[in-house]
């Protein structure tokens, strides 16, 4: 059986896929901040579970980023 290799295009596709979920999923944790903050007693835990989500995320993102670097040159 044939193997079958994706395109540099194919992949900047998938790559970018992943990233656009990536900013998805921090905005939802930002806007979880910004929901939580508007209480009167904000719960700590969801804030701080929201903040590594974003921090997280934008570790997964640099990495994509790096690896979209690789297939654009």
């Amino acid at each position: 059986m044939a193997s079958i290799e994706l395109t540099n295009d194919e992949k900047i596709g998938v790559i970018e896929s992943h990233m656009k979920n990536l900013q998805y999923n921090k905005y939802n944790a930002q806007m979880t901040v910004v929901q939580e903050e508007a209480l009167t007693s904000p719960d700590q835990a969801t804030i701080d579970k929201s903040n590594a989500t974003i921090a997280k995320s934008d570790l997964q993102i640099a990495a994509l980023e790096a690896e979209l670097a690789l297939l654009k040159d």
